[in-house]
C-alpha cells in the first residue's frame, strides 16, 4: 500500500478482487485488480471492498450502483460508479489492498450508503418472495 497501513472507510484503493467462484480459494485465487471502496466492520474485524467501475452507461451497473459525483476529487481517472448490491461487495484481506487512489467525498459516501440501504431492501424483498413461492 502506498498509504499508511491504516485503512479508513470510504477510501479508494486498487485491490485484488476475487472472482465469485474463487472466494474461498486461498491457493492461487483468480480475480482482478480493480478500484474498490473500502469499508471496515470493526466489531467483526472484517474488511469489505465495493467494486468501482467506469461502465456508468451499463443499465445493470446503474441499477445496482451509485454514480460517484466527485470522481475527480476522489482521484479516479474517469466518471465511475460504485457497486452497492451484495454480489459486488466482497470481503477482502489487507494484503489484497494495494495502491491508494483517494477518498470519497462526504457527499459520495452518504449517496453510496443511501443506495446500499435501498439495495438491501430490494434484496430482502426478493428473498422473501422467493421463500414464499417455495412454501406454496
Amino acid at each position: 500500500m502506498t498509504k499508511e497501513n491504516e485503512l479508513e472507510n470510504g477510501e479508494v484503493y486498487i485491490g485484488f478482487v476475487r472472482y465469485i467462484e474463487d472466494i474461498d480459494n486461498d491457493i492461487n485465487p483468480k480475480g482482478k485488480l480493480r478500484p474498490v471502496v473500502i469499508f471496515q466492520d470493526p466489531e467483526e474485524n472484517q474488511l469489505f471492498a465495493c467494486k468501482v467501475s467506469s461502465r456508468i452507461d451499463k443499465p445493470l451497473e446503474r441499477k445496482n450502483g451509485y454514480i460517484i459525483q466527485d470522481w475527480q476529487e476522489t482521484g479516479l481517472k474517469k466518471p465511475s460508479i460504485v457497486a452497492c448490491n451484495k454480489e459486488n461487495i466482497r470481503e477482502i484481506v489487507k494484503t489484497d489492498v494495494h495502491d491508494y487512489v483517494g477518498r470519497l467525498t462526504d457527499r459520495d459516501i452518504k449517496g453510496m450508503l443511501v443506495k446500499r440501504i435501498k439495495m438491501s431492501k430490494l434484496e430482502y424483498k426478493k428473498e422473501l418472495e422467493k421463500k414464499n413461492s417455495l412454501e406454496r
